[in-house]
């Protein structure tokens, strides 16, 4: 006869945390009738067996690891801050079978990694599932990238690999200024927007928010305001550009008090 360790309603799988077998096997004939050894569970936990499951502690275990494996490689936009560092992506995955102990990844501008690789991260200890790649990379290209793990006990996982595109462009980058620069309470204050967009797209819109200001926003490019009170103030711009890339900046200024009046009279 044969013993069969999976079938489609039956299997042997191996918990990759425990080390142990689980599940059953399968003995019986060619005709599917007559049992050569029956069912056979390869572990007393097993779920489907009668309470009490079973009079001896029995378990078939392995010393050896399972590989881990990743999936869901990507790019993490929702944690990458494109206006600090525009180009550099932060590359993603997901971890199984128990704690990842290092990983390496390697970026390249073609599949083969071999000719076209142009960065190698290799052997980085850490169990955090994402990196931010300082890899010199070109705007409006794409690439492909591809990771290796290692689990607790140094087993290591084949390469699992995925494609990435960098940005269009640059991001803007967002700068201002104000004059005069110490303005007196109630003064009228002009701001000038400094900022750069890149890879020829235009600026598209303005919002500006003034702390304690008169009036407290604005959406044109150079507004004006006044400050009703004294001291330290919070101004902050966000541009937008064509291709709608959008960072923000804060600067502060300081509002001073009027300076006293003063006028010529006749002496006595």
């Amino acid at each position: 006869g044969w013993v069969r360790l999976r079938d489609t309603n039956y299997g042997v799988s191996l918990n990759p945390s425990t080390k142990e077998f689980e599940g059953w096997a399968a003995g019986w004939d060619d005709s599917t009738t007559t049992a050569v050894i029956g069912w056979i569970s390869f572990n007393c936990n097993n779920p489907e067996l009668p309470t009490p499951r079973c009079t001896n502690d029995y378990k078939v275990m392995t010393s050896v690891s399972l590989p881990p494996s990743t999936s869901n490689l990507r790019i993490d936009t929702a944690n990458w801050d494109a206006c600090a560092n525009s180009l550099y992506p932060l590359l993603a995955w997901d971890y199984s079978d128990g704690t990842q102990k290092r990983y390496q990844i390697q970026i390249a501008t073609s599949s083969d990694f071999i000719t076209t690789k142009i960065c190698d991260y290799t052997a980085i200890s850490s169990s955090h599932q994402s990196y931010p790649t300082g890899c010199p990379l070109n705007y409006n290209t794409g690439y492909n990238w591809r990771l290796k793990v290692w689990n607790t006990d140094e087993t290591e996982s084949t390469w699992n690999g995925s494609t990435f595109p960098t940005l269009k462009h640059a991001y803007p980058s967002i700068d201002f200024s104000w004059a005069p620069v110490k303005p007196a309470v109630n003064e009228v204050v002009k701001f000038t927007d400094n900022s750069v967009v890149y890879g020829g797209a235009t600026k598209s819109s303005w919002l500006w928010e003034f702390q304690d200001g008169n009036p407290a926003s604005s959406t044109v490019q150079n507004p004006t305001t006044t400050f009703a009170s004294t001291g330290s103030k919070t101004v902050k711009l966000k541009v937008t550009d064509s291709d709608t890339f959008s960072c923000d900046k804060e600067k502060t200024l300081n509002a001073q008090s009027r300076l006293p009046q003063w006028k010529e009279i006749k002496p006595f």
